[in-house]
C-alpha cells in the first residue's frame, strides 16, 4: 500500500506559538468570560491532541496480568487484548472523527498526541486484500498528519494496526522527535499475521549519531505481531538511561547477539527501571543456533528501583538472573522454552524483597524456584501433589515467598519440598 503523501499537509503548518509550554485559565486576570474560556480550550486542544474515546493507561506489572499470546492461539490473543484494552475490545475509535478533530485543532506543535488509528477487523488477522481499502487510506492519512515533524512533541500514544507503511511512519516520528520522553505504541494485530509481510521497527534508526535528544521516561511497544531490529544498541540503550517503565512485547528481535544477551544489556543500560517487560511471541530464537557460544558478559545489572520484571524469551536462565542486582524486586515472571537452571547459580535470598514468582519452563517444579536462590521450604504453591512429584513439568507455576522467612537460615534444614497449602488458605 502506498503511503498517503504529506505534501498536502505542507500548507497546513502549525500556526501555534512554539513557546506555549502550558495553558491555564489563570494566565490573565479578570472574569472568565465565554470568550476567554473558548480561547483557553482552543489553545489546550492545539497543545494536547487526544483522540481516545476509551482512554486507558498501559498495564506494566508482573502480577495479575497475561502472557504474550503465542503464534497460533487466537483465544490467547483475545484474552490478552481484553486485559490490556478493556472489555470493549475489539472496538476502536472512529478514524474519520479523529481526523476532523485534528484538522479543526491544527495541533502541529502539540506536546501530547494520542490517537487510535486501528483499522476495524485488522485485529483478527485479515489481510488488506480481504478488506475495503478506504479504511486503510483513512488511517494512513491521519498518521501522516501526526508524522509532520514536531519539535515540541513529548508524549506519543498510538494504537495502530500492523502494516509496513504505518510502522515506517511511526519510526519516522520517533526519529524526528528530539524532545519526546513518553512513548506508547499498541498494536493488537494477532502474532501469526497471515497474509501480511511482517513489518520491522528498527530501534537503531531512531537514534542519529550526534543528535541531542531527551531521554525516555517511559517506552512501551506492545505489539505481538511486530518484529524489532536493533543491530547497533548504543543509541537506543542510551535513551533508556533514565527510563522508569519499559515494555517490549513483540514478535521477535533481530540483533547481533542472542536475545537473552541483548535483554541483559538492555537491563544494564536502564538502572532507573521500576517496571520492565521483555516478551517475544515467536517460539524460536534463530540466533541461538547461529551463535554456538555465548558472548562473555561482564558486570551486573544494578536495578535498585525495580519492583516488577517479566522476561518471556526463548532462553531465560540463571546466566541473566544471577547478574541482576534488584533489592526491591517484588514480582517476577519468567517464561522460557528451556530450563532456567545453568552453571551460574543465585546466592540464597538473591532477591531479598521477592514476594511472588511465576515461572514457566520445562523443569522439576521445585528446582526452578531454588534456581532463584530460594531456600527449601521458603515458598508455598498450590500445585497438586501428583504434579509436584513429577521430575519434569512444563507449565506455569506460581509461588509465594514467605516474607517472615526470607533471612531464616533454619529453612535450610527443612524438607526438600516446599510446603503445599490449599488454595483457600492463601489470600
Amino acid at each position: 500500500m502506498a503511503v498517503i503523501g504529506t505534501q498536502m499537509l505542507s500548507s497546513k503548518r502549525a500556526r501555534s506559538d512554539a513557546s506555549e509550554d502550558s495553558v491555564s485559565v489563570d494566565d490573565a486576570p479578570g472574569e472568565l468570560t465565554p470568550e476567554r474560556f473558548a480561547t483557553f480550550v482552543e489553545r489546550h486542544n492545539r497543545l494536547h491532541f487526544d483522540g481516545f474515546m476509551r482512554p486507558s493507561e498501559p498495564i506494566v506489572r508482573s502480577f495479575l496480568t497475561s502472557w504474550i499470546p503465542s503464534l497460533d492461539n487466537n483465544g490467547e490473543n483475545v484474552d490478552y487484548w481484553m486485559h490490556h484494552l478493556g472489555n470493549t475490545w475489539p472496538e476502536c475509535d472512529d478514524v474519520q472523527v479523529q481526523t476532523e478533530k485534528f484538522d479543526a485543532d491544527l495541533p502541529y506543535l502539540a506536546h501530547t498526541v494520542k490517537a487510535d488509528i486501528r483499522v476495524p477487523c485488522a485485529m483478527f488477522g485479515h489481510a488488506p486484500r480481504f478488506l475495503e481499502l478506504p479504511p486503510w487510506f483513512a488511517s494512513c492519512a491521519l498518521l501522516s498528519r501526526i508524522a509532520v515533524p514536531n519539535p515540541a512533541l513529548r508524549v506519543l500514544h498510538l494504537r495502530i494496526s500492523i502494516q509496513t507503511d504505518m510502522v515506517r511512519m511511526v519510526e519516522n516520528i520517533l526519529r524526528r522527535s528530539d524532545n519526546i520522553t513518553d512513548v506508547v505504541i499498541e498494536a493488537d494485530s494477532p502474532p501469526a499475521l497471515r497474509g501480511y509481510i511482517r513489518p520491522v521497527l528498527d530501534l537503531g534508526s531512531i537514534y542519529v549519531k550526534g543528535q541531542k535528544r531527551a531521554l525516555f521516561d517511559r517506552f512501551i511497544i506492545r505489539a505481538p505481531a511486530l518484529a524489532i531490529r536493533n543491530l547497533d544498541c548504543n543509541g537506543f540503550f542510551h535513551q533508556l538511561s533514565s527510563t522508569t517503565k519499559l515494555v517490549l512485547a513483540v514478535h521477535s528481535l533481530e540483533s547481533r547477539v542472542r536475545t537473552w544477551e541483548w535483554a541483559f544489556g538492555l537491563l544494564q543500560a536502564a538502572p532507573t527501571l521500576e517496571a520492565a517487560e521483555i516478551s517475544l511471541s515467536s517460539p524460536r530464537d534463530p540466533r541461538e543456533d547461529q551463535i554456538p557460544q555465548a558472548i562473555g558478559m561482564s558486570g551486573k545489572a544494578h536495578l535498585r528501583h525495580l519492583v516488577h520484571l517479566t522476561l518471556n524469551l526463548f532462553v531465560v536462565d540463571t546466566r541473566i538472573i544471577a547478574r541482576l542486582n534488584a533489592p526491591k524486586l517484588k514480582y517476577l515472571r519468567i517464561r522460557s522454552a528451556r530450563t532456567i537452571q545453568s552453571r551460574e547459580r543465585c546466592s540464597p535470598n538473591h532477591f531479598p524483597a521477592l514476594f511472588c514468582a511465576n515461572i514457566w519452563c520445562p523443569s522439576p517444579p521445585v528446582s526452578r524456584f531454588q534456581a532463584l536462590g530460594l531456600l527449601r521450604g521458603q515458598f508455598i504453591d498450590h500445585l497438586p501433589s501428583s504434579t509436584r512429584a513429577n521430575k519434569m513439568f512444563d507449565g506455569e507455576l506460581l509461588a509465594y515467598i514467605r516474607p517472615y522467612a526470607l533471612f531464616s537460615h533454619d529453612l535450610q534444614r527443612n524438607e526438600d519440598e516446599p510446603e503445599h497449602v490449599p488454595e483457600t488458605e492463601t489470600s
